[in-house]
């Protein structure tokens, strides 16, 4: 019996020493937590511990409500819960130690977006609902689909979207009510969910195996001919316009417009966009025809590619009223239109005819301009402009009044200036504001060919101005661009534009404009300047190498007047400066001759000399120049050749002269 008690004594310490040393004790109450249901939240740990601070904490470590239990144990109510299921991090503090603990907050089975269809007379549904917004529950979690209580199928998952598909039975009613039930399955937590359907809420139309007929149609309509179908079908249509250019814009809705045939034909046709020779997609859906509109779309759209066709140009260029330019020194009329892009007449060969009512034609024709030349200034003109692609010509053209130029500058607006630091133009009343109506500024980007003032691939823009206002503020810097003004008369006896900007120095002083050259001039200014020193130091090196010379006897080649028998020497003594003072000239005799005294007054003897080799010393001479042997008898007066040259010490760069004579 002793023996007994001492056993139960030493199990009973050593149990309460192991189960003291175990971790706090953290639940829940109820056990599996569900989204969107508040749960209690509770810790406890042993007596054994005795008594202490004891609190829970949230995950970023906040101080949370409890209520004590006991003296060992206390619990927080959670009432907010991720709607969509998740993790909640809780964390148990005593004095000892602390335990964390993760929350699992399963999903609740609540689908908003469940959609089935049933294509045509098919017996199967087709239906479609979103994953759960919490992505770490979707590998774990399984849906299953039945439908009048039948068997249950297993759904699939395809991104972030579930299909289900299932058959059921017909009844006797034509269209009956269905039952789908939807189950989730997540561990050992099931939930189910009702829907309830009527057949023709999801019954929608098959689109036929074969490709529609595609036609353009008048009253500029665009038809699809899915072909017969049965006659008491009746559809509803939803179309959706996506270009293929993207030039021409973004995708839009349009307006079905219905075409009912003989023989169970349907046409479904929109309006054909205006864009000519593009290429477009068109998404069909459609649905059966219903009193109350709740019927299915077809899930899955139908796409029809298309190309309008190619016409001539439905207009002119609008030309810009009043608007010219007259060069007095040239007979140049420069006329201007507003840029027309090729994607409205869908033709990259889209070019204008520019002549006058007298059939003078344009000698120049850009994309938003025209010039001609041996322009008349005595006789008013009109100007007709035509667009033109490879279909044909526009049927109308525009037309500009150009008046008599004898003395245009009189209706010219004058000095105009363009003010950098502000962005403003600014200039004065023409010298006649009789009938005088208001002004228009015109700008554009200049031209990257010559010929034109403003570039073709943009634009010309223009503003009107108030004739009591000589002043005009633009948005942006508009330094770099050619600016204009025209000033406007009742009669119309404007005398064109006057311009200011990078094509017209001549009109822009001062603040007008900055063209660039300025700043081609000083960076050309300061790489000079930089190269100074260099081009210095060369100079005086060339300098000193000219200085070298080489001295001859006087009259040792004076011979060169006698008769036939004397020539020039065979090849030209150095010329001085062309030959570097690297080492010294070697001069040869090749050849001496006795002349008769009979022929010449004096006799005397000349010498020919070689044009001079380079030794390789670089200072001094390292032997006496050579003289060749002579194949002549010598002749009995002595002839003396000296010579003298100058070389450059090339470390010292100073100068020595060398004096030779030989007999």
């Amino acid at each position: 019996m002793v023996w007994w008690t001492c056993f139960l004594i030493a199990t009973a310490a050593s149990g309460l020493s192991a189960f003291c040393d175990r971790d706090l004790n953290v639940y829940t109450n109820p056990k599996r937590v569900l989204s969107g249901d508040p749960f209690e939240l509770i810790c406890s740990y042993e007596p054994c511990r005795g008594e202490g601070n004891h609190f829970l904490l949230s995950s970023d470590r906040h101080k949370l409500d409890t209520v004590h239990v006991d003296n060992f144990t206390i619990k927080h109510r959670v009432t907010k819960t991720p709607p969509e299921g998740g993790i909640m991090i809780f964390i148990c503090v005593n004095d000892r130690t602390q335990l964390s603990r993760a929350i699992e907050v399963r999903p609740k089975l609540n689908v908003k977006d469940f959609e089935c269809i049933s294509r045509g007379d098919i017996l199967v549904a087709e239906c479609i609902f979103s994953q759960l917004v919490f992505r770490g529950f979707w590998e774990s979690i399984k849906y299953y689909l039945s439908i009048d209580g039948g068997e249950n199928h297993q759904c699939q998952s395809m991104g972030n979207r579930i299909q289900c598909s299932n058959q059921y039975l017909l009844t006797d009613t034509e269209m009956p009510n269905l039952t789908f039930t939807l189950e989730m399955r997540f561990g050992y937590t099931l939930q189910r969910q009702i829907f309830r359907f009527n057949r023709a809420e999801i019954k929608v139309p098959h689109w036929p195996i074969s490709p529609p007929i595609v036609s353009q149609k008048p009253g500029h309509l665009t038809c699809v001919d899915f072909g017969s179908y049965a006659y008491y079908d009746r559809y509803e249509w939803k179309l959706m316009l996506f270009p293929q250019n993207p030039r021409v814009g973004l995708e839009k809705e349009l307006r079905p417009i219905h075409r009912r045939l003989l023989r169970g034909m349907d046409e479904i046709c929109f309006k054909t966009p205006h864009y000519y020779n593009q290429t477009f997609v068109v998404h069909l859906w459609r649905r059966y025809t219903s009193e109350n509109n709740n019927n299915a779309w077809t899930r899955d759209f139908y796409a029809v590619k298309f190309t309008t066709d190619t016409y001539r140009p439905g207009r002119p260029p609008y030309l810009l009223s009043d608007v010219f330019y007259y060069e007095t020194d040239t007979k140049y009329l420069h006329v201007f239109w507003h840029h027309m892009f090729s994607l409205e007449f869908g033709d990259s060969d889209l070019t204008y005819i520019v002549r006058t009512d007298t059939s003078k034609k344009a000698l120049h024709t850009g994309e938003g301009s025209a010039i001609f030349d041996k322009w008349e200034p005595t006789h008013p003109a009109t100007v007709l402009v035509w667009s033109k692609n490879s279909v044909g010509q526009s049927e109308n053209s525009s037309k500009l009044i150009v008046p008599v130029l004898a003395n245009f500058e009189l209706h010219q607006a004058q000095d105009l200036w363009y003010h950098k630091e502000n962005q403003t133009m600014t200039w004065k009343p023409p010298k006649d504001v009789n009938k005088l109506i208001s002004y228009i500024v015109i700008w554009c980007f200049v031209s990257s060919n010559i010929t034109f003032i403003c570039e073709d691939q943009k634009a010309i823009q223009s503003e009107p101005v108030p004739a009591s206002m000589q002043t005009f503020q633009f948005k942006t810097q508009a330094a770099d661009l050619n600016k204009a003004v025209v000033a406007l008369y009742e009669d119309g006896s404007s005398g064109g534009m006057v311009w200011n900007g990078p094509s017209f120095t001549d009109s822009t002083t001062g603040e007008s404009k900055s063209s660039g050259s300025e700043e081609i001039f000083y960076i050309g200014g300061s790489v000079a300047v930089a190269f100074l020193p260099i081009i210095a130091a060369l100079f005086r090196k060339l300098k000193k190498m000219s200085q070298i010379d080489i001295v001859f006897p006087v009259g040792l080649f004076d011979c060169t007047e006698v008769k036939n028998e004397l020539t020039q020497p065979s090849a030209p003594i150095t010329i001085p400066g062309s030959v570097p003072p690297r080492g010294i000239v070697n001069t040869k005799i090749t050849m001496m001759k006795i002349i008769p005294e009979e022929d010449l007054k004096v006799p005397s003897s000349y010498v020919t000399m070689n044009e001079p080799s380079i030794e390789s010393s670089l200072y001094v001479p390292t032997r006496e120049p050579d003289i060749a042997p002579s194949s002549y008898v010598a002749t009995e007066k002595p002839i003396v050749v000296s010579m003298s040259y100058v070389t450059v010490d090339n470390t010292t760069l100073r100068e020595r002269t060398v004096r030779l004579s030989y007999e």
